[in-house]
């Protein structure tokens, strides 16, 4: 506890931000090329922003892959 011109203070550490994970993702060039595209097409302010969004739009369509 300090004290500041008579007044009793307690400092708190900050909470830590949870930072997002972390993925390494290779594409071949024509993927990489088509996310480009619709990217810039639809003015994504960066790949990881369209992937994140394409992620959600794909999974909201309950996708059942063939096994």
């Amino acid at each position: 506890m300090a004290s500041i011109s008579g007044i009793s203070c307690i400092f708190l550490p900050m909470p830590r931000k949870k930072l997002p994970s972390l993925i390494h993702l290779r594409l071949k060039k024509e993927l990489l090329e088509k996310l480009d595209d619709f990217r810039f097409t639809h003015r994504f302010e960066s790949r990881t922003e369209t992937i994140h969004w394409l992620l959600e739009f794909a999974l909201k369509q309950n996708p059942k892959p063939n096994k």
